[in-house]
């Protein structure tokens, strides 16, 4: 059974008792510094390089442009940058070009690159291409633009746990991609617990810091209910 550990408070702090080697990946989506909620301050970019030379595997989300002024301040280049595009999200206001997209910065291991999407099989390209990169008729890499849906867009804000909340299906994939069965992955930054809910549902070990009470309430809650959720086939099967 996939474990959580959840910390009330910065994560610097916590991070002084955690022993070395004790996290396979950060995976993480950082308050962008915009003030639009009471904890969305900005993070010193100094924290990612510290992470990145610890942890195997760090991934990371901001807009394009923070992100790549963050990549020159700390003069390390991700290994692979992916776009997120959710077609239901309304352009933000404040920009000539409003902001549709998000980026996800990733440096270090990427231990399984292949996903779920498949060539054609009966398709001479589709075999050709599949056997150029290596793969398997039935198996493709991930493409590096992803559009999954962003919880509580266009007229449903209620729906929201938090103004910068992630799908899960997003984290499901960063995760099946970044880390291992059993893997344990750590988010200094988790906010109402979407990055937890994708591990316990994916049989990974999580560990999480959330400063804002509110917040760190609703992903408590997240997480147990999705551990919980994970044994009930379980428990049926042995009654």
């Amino acid at each position: 059974m996939s474990e959580y550990t959840l910390y009330l408070g910065d994560c610097l702090e916590y991070m002084k008792s955690m022993p070395d080697k004790s996290v396979d990946a950060v995976i993480t989506d950082p308050p962008y510094g915009f003030g639009l909620y009471s904890t969305d301050v900005s993070i010193n970019s100094q924290l990612f390089v510290e992470w990145i030379n610890c942890y195997k595997t760090v991934s990371i989300f901001g807009y394009p442009e923070e992100m790549v002024q963050t990549c020159m301040d700390i003069g390390m280049k991700p290994e692979e940058w992916i776009t997120w595009a959710p077609s239901n999200r309304l352009g933000g206001f404040g920009k000539y070009l409003p902001r549709t997209t998000e980026v996800i910065a990733i440096w270090g291991d990427i231990p399984n690159p292949r996903l779920v999407k498949r060539p054609r099989a009966n398709h001479t390209f589709g075999r050709a291409l599949a056997a150029k990169r290596g793969l398997s008729i039935t198996e493709a890499q991930e493409r590096d633009v992803w559009f999954d849906f962003k919880p509580g867009a266009s007229n449903n804000h209620h729906l929201q746990n938090h103004p910068n909340e992630k799908p899960i299906s997003l984290m499901s994939k960063l995760i099946i991609m970044l880390t291992d069965e059993t893997d344990t992955i750590f988010d200094p930054f988790m906010g109402s617990g979407t990055t937890g809910v994708a591990c316990m549902q994916l049989g990974r070990n999580f560990i999480g810091c959330e400063i804002d009470p509110g917040y760190f309430a609703i992903a408590e809650k997240r997480i147990k209910q999705a551990q919980m959720q994970m044994l009930l086939p379980l428990e049926q099967n042995v009654t």
